[in-house]
């Protein structure tokens, strides 16, 4: 009877297992064709995208004009771009295979220019850099080159109400030009002069982008073409349900889930992208208009969110992604106000914003750590500080810390982003140590890879240094794409490579250190404005944002591909 029994349940597991092995997968077909140009001539680097149900994959034509997307069965939406031609799209069903082609007629649309190329029209000068200083930190300069040819009495009417509600820092909102000057003791004399730039280099008589004269051609341009590494590689993007949140920066926990923060106003949540089912969760922060910006996980899997808002009773907010249960922790008295955070080995936090602060996580204690950085007007003439400066003015230097990140040793670094300083601080000692890197104007992002070698995102430089600490050696690696503006970085600590968010260039960019190589990957979206992007050690992804588009996704290279 026993051996009866043991025959039996023995059958029944196995035909469990024949059942489970026979179940029926996703059915996956093909959108496939070629892309030509109106002479029949192959178009290599050609952009196809397929949406559907608020979800894009793109990818691109080959050498000879050939291209493939895998889809599951459904209807799609697919577009294909490419720079110099005209946009063309269809209505093509993937529920069986079929041939899609493409022929695309040459044409220049001032919506495919990016901020770099716009760039490129332009003189250097302190007039230009001044326009660069207070715009870019939110968008490019192609929205001004689409602004409609205004005068600056439209700019100065504009100027005041163009943030309200969006802009973390508000810096023009409520009705009054604040600007970016710290302190900001001249904002009619830079809401004047900035005006009036904008109305010199956009406005009805530019020699740029008036109405009245010829528009630029391809020749103007140095766009640089996609790798052949690029050519095999596959862009996802994804709609967040709710709009106008400003998507900043984005990170996954350890089952490869993607978290993003959510600072405008609008917004005033943390977002959860579920990688398997491709569902969103949005969790409301308890604190109104509190502007988190760049969080971390620490160890023991718990989010923990700065807090940027200048009004609020609190610094941080910590997340537990298995209940959604929020804490906010405050430090009564100090008026710093965090911007990024990095989680040492003990699941301690640090944070950089308007001064640099310790939290222990244990005992809900703070303690805010000086760091030497200049005072008053002592900072260098080539540096992000003085391109804000109007002609005449000297102002004093804005000592916000812009990023954090901490090595295996320990050592916690911090990055200036007004002069281009770099800062490691040890916590065992006090000891803190200034660096300052060769031909730097700006620092926005760092990260550390698993050599402990500290890599910075150049901005305004259009670079991305990096700082070998054995070797005490400085490098630069410059992108194909002039005027990029590198503004996150993340490391890929399982390939070696490196990967930045090109705001300015609109492209999702790797470095392999190893070769010096940049592969750019565009952004589907024009002007999509990504910021702080997210390596995940589980699937290899890169995870990135797009802040003015309310985007989320990541890129991916064919594995097989060499």
């Amino acid at each position: 009877m026993r051996n009866l029994t043991r025959v039996l349940l023995y059958a029944f597991l196995l035909l469990a297992c024949t059942s489970l092995h026979a179940l029926p997968t996703a059915p996956e077909t093909r959108i496939y064709g070629v892309v030509t140009d109106t002479s029949g001539k192959p178009i290599r680097g050609a952009m196809i995208g397929a949406t559907r149900n608020k979800e894009l994959t793109a990818r691109f034509s080959q050498a000879d004009g050939k291209y493939e997307l895998k889809l599951p069965a459904g209807a799609y939406d697919v577009k294909v771009k490419a720079f110099g031609y005209l946009n063309k799209s269809v209505t093509a069903s993937a529920s069986k295979s079929g041939v899609t082609n493409f022929q695309l007629t040459p044409g220049l649309r001032m919506d495919q220019l990016s901020g770099a190329d716009v760039e490129q029209l332009l003189p250097v000068n302190p007039e230009v850099h001044l326009i660069a200083a207070e715009c870019i930190r939110c968008h490019s300069m192609t929205h001004m080159a689409r602004g409609g040819s205004m005068t600056a009495e439209t700019w100065k009417k504009l100027l005041p109400r163009m943030t309200d509600g969006r802009h973390w820092d508000d810096p023009y909102s409520g009705g009054e030009f604040k600007g970016s000057g710290t302190p900001p003791v001249d904002q009619k004399q830079r809401l004047d002069v900035l005006a009036h730039n904008l109305e010199k280099y956009f406005g009805p008589d530019s020699p740029y982008f008036s109405p009245n004269v010829e528009p630029p051609k391809l020749t103007d341009f140095k766009h640089v073409p996609p790798s052949d590494q690029v050519l095999h590689s596959t862009m996802h993007e994804f709609d967040i349900p709710t709009k106008d949140v400003g998507a900043h920066s984005i990170m996954t926990d350890k089952d490869g889930n993607a978290w993003f923060s959510e600072i405008q106003a609008y917004g005033n949540k943390i977002g959860k992208f579920d990688r398997k089912s491709k569902t969103f969760i949005e969790y409301s922060l308890p604190i109104a208009d509190s502007r988190p910006h760049t969080g971390a996980f620490c160890p023991d899997g718990m989010l923990w969110m700065p807090l940027t808002a200048q009004s609020i009773h609190a610094k941080l907010l910590s997340l537990d992604p298995r209940n959604g249960e929020m804490h906010t922790y405050d430090f009564p008295g100090n008026p710093v106000r965090p911007h990024a955070i990095a989680c040492d080995k003990e699941g301690n936090i640090w944070t950089s914003g308007t001064g640099f602060l310790f939290f222990d996580t244990h005992t809900h204690q703070f303690k805010e750590i000086k760091l030497p950085i200049p005072s008053g007007t002592d900072y260098p003439d080539a540096t992000w500080m003085e391109w804000h400066n109007l002609p005449g003015e000297r102002l004093p230097v804005d000592k916000t810390i812009y990023d954090v990140k901490i090595d295996s040793k320990g050592m916690v670094w911090t990055s200036i982003e007004t002069i281009g300083w770099l800062f490691r601080y040890n916590p065992k000692t006090g000891d803190i140590k200034s660096f300052v890197p060769p031909n730097t104007v700006s620092i926005k992002s760092i990260e550390v890879d698993s050599d402990d070698n500290v890599w910075f995102a150049e901005f305004w430089g259009s670079f991305i240094g990096k700082y070998d600490q054995k070797a005490d050696k400085f490098t630069e690696y410059t992108p194909p794409t002039p005027l990029a503006m590198i503004y996150g970085l993340t490391a890929d600590k399982k390939n070696g490579y490196i990967w930045g968010t090109d705001l300015n260039g609109n492209h999702m960019t790797r470095l392999d250190p190893k070769t010096g190589q940049f592969d750019e990957v565009p952004f589907w979206t024009p002007q999509a404005s990504a910021r702080f992007p997210g390596w995940d050690p589980l699937t290899g992804r890169v995870w990135f944002t797009e802040a003015l588009a309310d985007k989320i996704g990541y890129v991916e290279f064919d594995p097989d591909y060499k």
